[in-house]
């Protein structure tokens, strides 16, 4: 996984806020899952949405 800015290279002041509040450091680079990828994966089936998501068909 990446939490750095893709513009700058730097560790976003966002993740690095988050697991600064965690007691932890910033898991840069190791393995890991994120959710929005995961989303798109065809074996999954989505039963509902909720509110309105732009290009939905």
């Amino acid at each position: 996984m990446s939490f750095r800015d893709p513009a700058t290279g730097e560790i976003l002041p966002y993740w690095q806020h988050y697991f600064d509040m965690m007691g932890t450091t910033v898991p840069e680079g190791e393995a890991g899952s994120n959710p929005g990828s995961q989303s798109l994966s065809p074996k999954l089936d989505i039963v509902h949405r909720y509110g309105f998501v732009t290009g939905w068909e």
